[in-house]
């Protein structure tokens, strides 16, 4: 999907679109365009989760997001952003879908996964909207990223780790030496990504391990 159509239906806010325009080549435009309607739905799932938790018996005291590469860079936001954020700016008017996607529903999480992901679309918000979102209320952060990923930077998990210092949140750093872009087997000291991750989350939430 090109990114005029992805705006004549009003999946992206017009403001992205002359930002997109006015900052990148036209190659470039629809990568980053599609990032809103992919967030948006990541929220609206999120969403449907604390609106359906009685049904299904969710603790939603003990919530985790994540992903890999565009799933990491959506959780992060998920993880950093406020709740209005990829959602209010685009009217009901333009885009009637929204209403039936719990946009009433407040909800929170507790651990984020960040595998190869980045920054971009929390540095988005406030490029386009002035809207500063990384700070000490942010949520805890596990960022795995392979040093030799010529996909999305090693730099960029750098610069999404000095947020979290600069703000004083807990993070925990896992630089893949000599790996790229998705290394799921990845092991660190023995240990699997997966490993390390729930790891994480234990000391994070404070559960208890039977």
């Amino acid at each position: 999907m090109n990114y005029r159509l992805l705006s004549d239906l009003g999946m992206v806010p017009a403001e992205w679109v002359q930002y997109a325009r006015d900052n990148l080549p036209t190659n470039q435009i629809p990568d980053l365009l599609k990032l809103y309607p992919a967030h948006r739905d990541g929220k609206a799932a999120l969403r449907w989760i604390f609106a359906h938790a009685d049904t299904y018996s969710i603790d939603l005291n003990h919530i985790t997001v994540g992903g890999g590469s565009e799933g990491a860079i959506i959780a992060n936001a998920i993880g950093v952003a406020k709740n209005q954020d990829y959602t209010d700016e685009i009217a009901h008017t333009l885009d009637p879908t929204l209403i039936s996607t719990n946009t009433d529903q407040v909800y929170s999480v507790h651990t984020v996964l960040d595998f190869w992901g980045s920054p971009i679309s929390i540095e988005l918000l406030n490029s386009i909207y002035g809207n500063q979102r990384f700070g000490d209320n942010d949520i805890p952060i596990f960022i795995a990223h392979g040093t030799n990923d010529i996909t999305i930077s090693f730099t960029k998990a750098e610069q999404l780790r000095d947020e979290y210092i600069k703000n004083g949140v807990a993070y925990r750093f896992v630089p893949l030496d000599g790996l790229g872009h998705s290394a799921w087997n990845a092991k660190v000291n023995g240990k699997t990504l997966g490993e390390l991750a729930f790891e994480f989350i234990v000391e994070q939430q404070h559960l208890e391990v039977e």
